[in-house]
């Protein structure tokens, strides 16, 4: 008895109870191979869901800041431990999980640029794990402008100061963007 109003009405009402399109288009996926293998077993006679069309997802346009934007931000987080952090992303572009995973041995201070090979994320199950990018073209080689790799050349001598006090020294292998201790950043955080 189920007919394609049916689905159309399923789909408004989790429009709006507020799911984003795009959710609604996977809702749909999973009910038309559900209905066609169905049709396949001989439970019904025809797919409904090739009747009904799913919403398209809204394209929304990417809202970036102008350089005042950049510059009120940058001034408000010189306050925070986390300002080169901050002014990485910035003018790197570099993914949040990209930066945490930097270790020193993917920043080139002479040549001034930075190497994204591996992100670091943090799971219930296992906790920080490093992972390769998706895709070959995610491993990638940035550019560092003059500004930021004076402020990671600071940052490094900070760090390395941090360290010999701690009694260790600072390796390649220690994170870029860590708590004192060397310790991973906490994504979220």
């Amino acid at each position: 008895e189920l007919r394609p109003e049916h689905i159309q009405r399923h789909y408004s009402n989790l429009i709006d109870r507020g799911l984003a399109a795009r959710t609604v288009r996977y809702d749909h996926i999973v009910l038309h191979s559900a209905l066609r293998m169905a049709v396949k077993w001989q439970l019904v006679p025809r797919n409904v869901a090739d009747a009904v069309e799913p919403p398209k997802p809204k394209q929304s346009e990417m809202q970036t800041w102008d350089t005042d934007e950049v510059a009120q931000f940058l001034e408000a987080a010189k306050k925070t431990p986390n300002y080169v952090l901050f002014y990485t992303a910035l003018y790197t572009g570099a993914r949040r999980s990209e930066l945490l995973g930097l270790s020193w041995r993917h920043i080139d201070l002479l040549y001034s640029q930075m190497n994204i090979e591996r992100g670091l994320h943090w799971t219930k199950g296992e906790g920080y794990i490093f992972t390769q990018p998706k895709t070959a073209k995610s491993r990638r080689t940035i550019a560092l402008s003059p500004s930021l790799t004076l402020l990671l050349k600071e940052h490094k001598e900070k760090q390395e100061c941090a360290y010999l006090l701690a009694g260790k020294p600072l390796t390649d292998d220690d994170l870029v963007f860590s708590h004192p201790d060397g310790s991973p950043l906490f994504p979220n955080s």
